[in-house]
């Protein structure tokens, strides 16, 4: 009977510890082509944090702060499952497991020239819908081309043609699930 008691209090008191650490909440990501940043919630009473990446090959990773910036094993155009739980060594507890998506952007390659324009290519893993490709005169696509901006396609290379001679940058954009924009990475096109 003193085991049951014993028993009974023990798994109280770790229900408690467990109750009692609050799941850490998202802040901030980012997302580049072949890299994550994460920044979540401190939660009081947690001596750390377990971070599970999924989405291909499953990662786990255990941190005592509340931020991670992971560059192994991450792929441009790729949806990853993002799992972060709070955790206490003194009563062996931890908190719920939160689930949030991240996408990370195409990876832009370097255009292929043609005559009066270019071919864009961009690399990607799992298949997004559409992107949307921009095109523009500067690298901060205020001066964007007609009819090449804001176009859609759901293909990994997209045709700039007829373009007059100069220097142009081109990029894709896609959105997340929370419709929160993902550019990709900024190419440079001369044009002959």
């Amino acid at each position: 009977m003193k085991k049951l008691v014993f028993l009974f209090l023990f798994l109280q008191t770790v229900l408690n510890a467990q109750s009692q650490l609050a799941a850490p909440q998202l802040l901030q990501t980012k997302a580049e082509p072949y890299s994550l940043f994460l920044k979540w919630t401190a939660s009081a009473g947690a001596d750390g944090y377990e971070v599970i990446i999924t989405g291909g090959k499953q990662q786990n990773y255990y941190v005592g702060n509340t931020e991670i910036h992971i560059i192994e094993n991450i792929r441009p155009g790729c949806v990853y499952s993002v799992y972060i739980r709070a955790y206490a060594f003194e009563n062996n507890a931890h908190s719920g497991q939160i689930q949030y998506w991240v996408l990370t952007p195409p990876s832009a390659l370097p255009a292929k020239i043609i005559p009066q324009g270019f071919v864009a290519v961009w690399k990607r893993k799992l298949k997004v819908n559409r992107y949307r490709f921009e095109v523009s005169q500067d690298s901060n696509f205020t001066q964007t081309v007609s009819p090449y901006n804001d176009l859609y396609t759901s293909k990994k290379r997209f045709k700039a043609a007829p373009l007059p001679p100069g220097v142009y940058y081109y990029r894709l954009h896609t959105q997340d699930y929370r419709n929160r924009a993902c550019y990709s990475n900024i190419i440079q096109v001369t044009v002959p």
